[in-house]
C-alpha cells in the first residue's frame, strides 16, 4: 500500500521542537520522531504520522465491509535506536513510568477524516468529520467530548465512543479502549465494526465518504528531556 510520512508540527510552541526521520530495511518501513514540547499542557502541538493511501478511498461507509489496520508503536524518554524497527513491547511499562515522571502527555491513534462530499473527505482541513481510534496513551489525555455515545467490542477489547467538536466546529468521534487494560502497542484488527457503529446508530449517514486514514502520535507535553516516538 502506498503511504506518506508527515511531521505535522501544526501547533508548535516557542519552547520546543520536533523532528522526523524515515527508515527502512528489506521488510519494514518506520519513522522516529524526537520531540520536546514544554509549557502548554492542554493542547496538541504535533501529530507525526503515516498517511495510508489505499487506492479504494474515498469510499462510502456503507460499502466498507472490512478494513484491517496494523501498526506498532513505542515512546521513550531520550533517543531511540534508528538502526532497526524491532522493539520489545515489554519495554513499554518501564518507558511509560519514565515519561510520566517527565510530565508527558501523549497518545497513539489512528486518525480518519470523512465528509458527505467525496473530494472534501480527502482533505483533512475541508473534511467535516474526524474519527479517531486511540490505542495507547501516557499522562492521562482525554478526547474532545461533550457526550458518551456507547461501547463496541473490537477483538477482545471494549472501546467507548466519545463525541465533541474541535476549534473548527467539526464533528469529532473518538473510540477509546478501557483504560484499566494495557495499551495496545501492536495493533492488528478489522476496524469496520467501529465504523459501522457510527452509521448504524444514526450518528452519521452511511453515505458519508471515508477519505483519509492515518496512524501516529498526538503529542501534547514533555518537560526537561526530549522524548521519541517510533511507528512501524
Amino acid at each position: 500500500m502506498k503511504h506518506a510520512d508527515a511531521a505535522n508540527a501544526w501547533n508548535p510552541t516557542s519552547e520546543g521542537f520536533q523532528c522526523l526521520t524515515v527508515n527502512e530495511d528489506d521488510t519494514d518501513v518506520w519513522f522516529n520522531a524526537p520531540w520536546l514540547w514544554e509549557g502548554d499542557k492542554d493542547n496538541v502541538h504535533s501529530y507525526p504520522h503515516v498517511k495510508f493511501r489505499p487506492s479504494k478511498l474515498p469510499l462510502p461507509l456503507a460499502e466498507i465491509t472490512s478494513m484491517r489496520l496494523t501498526g506498532s508503536w513505542m515512546m521513550t524518554a531520550g533517543s531511540l535506536d534508528t538502526e532497526t524497527a524491532k522493539f520489545s513491547t515489554s519495554e513499554w511499562d518501564e518507558n511509560k513510568s519514565s515519561l510520566d515522571g517527565l510530565g508527558t502527555k501523549a497518545n497513539a491513534a489512528f486518525d480518519m477524516f470523512l465528509d458527505t462530499d467525496s473530494t472534501n473527505s480527502t482533505d483533512s482541513v475541508l473534511a467535516g468529520i474526524e474519527l479517531m481510534i486511540w490505542i495507547g496513551s501516557v499522562g492521562d489525555p482525554w478526547p474532545l467530548k461533550t457526550k458518551t455515545l456507547g461501547t463496541q467490542k473490537l477483538g477482545d477489547r471494549e472501546f467507548t465512543l466519545y463525541y465533541g467538536k474541535n476549534q473548527r466546529h467539526n464533528h469529532v468521534f473518538t473510540w477509546v479502549p478501557d483504560k484499566d487494560e494495557d495499551d495496545i502497542t501492536e495493533f492488528d484488527e478489522d476496524v469496520s465494526p467501529l465504523l459501522e457503529y457510527v452509521w448504524r446508530n444514526g450518528l452519521i449517514a452511511n453515505s458519508t465518504y471515508l477519505g483519509i486514514v492515518e496512524f501516529g502520535g498526538f503529542l501534547v507535553r514533555v518537560q526537561n528531556l526530549p522524548a521519541a516516538n517510533r511507528l512501524l
